[in-house]
This record gives structure tokens, C-alpha cells and sequence, in this order.
């Protein structure tokens, strides 16, 4: 616990930082690192009573497209709002899902560690598929749970009160999703939206407390889990936050994309469009104008070439020697 717990704290500090610079682009972080840190602390540091869960309420078979007959102690009126769309995937759905992770090299050892923590330990949970660009859940939420993402990808984003959105990472299968909130006890700091189909696993917050109390492999993988976080974090912050032009960090965005292509040792590799341009721009701290502008001028010069489905990386080095400013 006490590994799992000091890499919470990291994971929130280094988070807190980026909100605040991000939200405050006209001050240093060095030459006010007093006040970034209070406001790091300030921004994800507000904590909020635990608004439970009502066993009371469980929806009629025909009311909700979800079935929680299986899920012990019910789910909140505002969870059963929050879930429609989302339905309950087949046995042999979720057979048929796993084997493609296996197939793919997922999940991570941790991962495998906590699923089985969490089967032998009969903790109770909610699995749900959910369509394309669903949201999860939203910043300023009670953190009832986790969501344990199975399978597919889903943008984790914060934005400020202008209503700028800024996505910090993209999760895939084997992340969960809203855990330093649910450590906190307090509301969500992001806002999760699925890219493509998903399937999670939703745990409640006492569930996920008692498992990493009683279970030291399942706090262990937890800890794990968290410090790749904290690892991908810093270097978004990396990325967002050194002096870096836009067009600097569309190149590094495309370079990290073909690192996790199936496809990118091929001579050229392919990127799937699985975003929008304001998804990029939402990406790289610019606008969807600029990116469209970045995008066609990379294209008219030879660097990469855009179909309708994908985005062809013609010549890795000119796109290496762009990202390096």
C-alpha cells in the first residue's frame, strides 16, 4: 500500500502541474514554483464527501439496456443515467475479446495480476460494452469507481472553464480508469470518452479499498499501474509543455502513433484516422485550423500522405527531423 500510495501522490503532483500550466500558459513554472504547487494542489487536491451508492434503486429488465442483476448492492439513479447506451456483452463476446488481447501481447503482467486478485478475491463487477464516443464519465463527477478498460481506447481529457479541452493521454486496454480520484474519495479530474467500441469492467470504491487492503499482489499491481501512468504523463508533459512548436509537436504525435501501428516497421507506415482534427489539435494545445493547415502542407511536401482512412508516413526522417525542432 505504502508503494501504491507514494506513486498516487507523484501521478497527482505532476497531474496538478500540468492543469496549472496549461490553464495559466502566461506564468513560469519556474520562476513561480511555489505557486504552481499550491495551485496543483488546489486543483486536484479538493476533496468531497463520499456520496456512496443506493442499494435501492435497481432498474426493471425493459427500463435500462443494462442488466445488474449480477451486480451486488445495486447501482446510483445517476450511474444508471450515465450507463444508457452501454449494454451487457455476451459470453462469447468477452471470450472472442480476450483472446484478440492475448493474441496483440495484452494485457501486461500487472494487469493479469489484478484480474485474477479480483476473480479470486469474488469482487463484484459491472461489465459493460459501450458504443464510440461515449462518455464514461465527466470532470466534477463523484468518483463512485473504476473502470477497468477490457477492450478498445478512450481519450482522458481536462478542460478549463473557457471551455478548453486539452487530452492527456490516450488509455488502452489494461488502464484503469478514474483511480487517483477513487484513492482521493473525491470527484473525477478528467473526463473519459471512448474512441471506438469498449468494453470495461466497473468496480465500486469500497470494492477496489477492501481488495488492496486484504490483497498484497492486487496493491502491487495497482502500484504498477500507476507508476506507467506517471511514466506517460511525463512525458506528455514533456511534450506539452518544452518549447515546441505546433508543427514540432504534430510530427512527435504522428512518430508516437507509428510506435504503436501495427504496421510501423513496414518501409511506410499507416496510421488509422481513429481521430479528428480537433481531437489532434485537442492533442497538441492548438487549434483545429492549425492542424488541418499542418496536416496539408506535411502532405503537399512529401512527408505523409492523407486518404479518407488513414495517414501514410512517406518519410519517417524528415517527420524525425521536424519533431526535433
Amino acid at each position: 500500500m505504502n508503494e501504491t500510495l507514494k506513486g498516487f501522490h507523484a501521478w497527482r503532483t505532476l497531474s496538478g502541474l500540468i492543469v496549472f500550466k496549461l490553464m495559466n500558459p502566461a506564468l513560469s513554472l519556474r520562476s513561480s514554483p511555489r505557486l504552481a504547487l499550491a495551485n496543483a494542489f488546489g486543483v486536484l487536491g479538493e476533496s468531497c464527501a463520499d456520496t456512496g451508492w443506493r442499494a435501492d434503486y435497481l432498474p426493471e429488465p425493459d427500463q435500462e439496456s443494462v442488466n445488474t442483476s449480477s451486480f451486488r448492492g445495486g447501482i446510483s439513479v445517476a450511474l444508471a443515467e450515465a450507463l444508457k447506451g452501454s449494454y451487457m456483452p455476451s459470453a462469447q463476446q468477452k471470450q472472442t475479446d480476450e483472446a484478440a488481447e492475448l493474441a496483440m501481447g495484452r494485457p501486461s503482467a500487472d494487469f493479469r495480476s489484478l484480474l485474477q486478485a479480483i476473480h479470486s478475491s469474488n469482487v463484484s463487477n459491472l461489465s459493460l460494452m459501450h458504443p464510440r464516443r461515449k462518455v464514461l464519465f465527466a470532470e466534477g463527477e463523484p468518483a463512485r469507481g473504476v473502470f477497468i478498460l477490457r477492450t478498445g481506447r478512450a481519450t482522458v481529457s481536462i478542460s478549463s472553464s473557457e471551455g478548453r479541452v486539452v487530452i492527456l493521454r490516450i488509455a488502452q486496454a489494461g488502464d484503469l480508469l478514474g483511480l487517483n480520484s477513487v484513492l482521493r474519495n473525491a470527484s473525477y479530474n478528467t473526463t473519459v470518452k471512448t474512441i471506438e467500441s469498449c468494453r470495461t469492467d466497473f468496480i465500486r470504491r469500497k470494492e477496489l479499498v477492501d481488495l488492496m487492503e486484504r490483497n498484497q499482489p492486487a496493491a502491487h499491481a495497482i502500484s504498477q499501474i500507476l507508476s506507467r501512468e506517471i511514466a506517460e504523463l511525463t512525458e506528455r508533459a514533456r511534450s506539452l509543455l518544452l518549447p515546441q512548436t505546433a508543427n514540432a509537436k504534430l510530427a512527435k504525435l504522428l512518430l508516437d502513433w507509428c510506435e504503436q501501428s501495427a504496421t510501423s516497421k513496414s518501409p511506410a507506415p499507416e496510421i488509422t484516422k481513429s481521430f479528428t482534427h480537433e481531437d489532434i489539435a485537442h492533442m497538441i494545445c492548438s487549434s483545429r485550423e492549425t492542424v488541418t493547415r499542418l496536416l496539408a502542407s506535411l502532405n503537399r511536401h512529401g512527408v505523409i500522405r492523407l486518404t479518407p482512412d488513414s495517414i501514410l508516413i512517406r518519410d519517417r526522417a524528415a517527420l524525425q527531423k521536424i519533431a526535433a525542432g
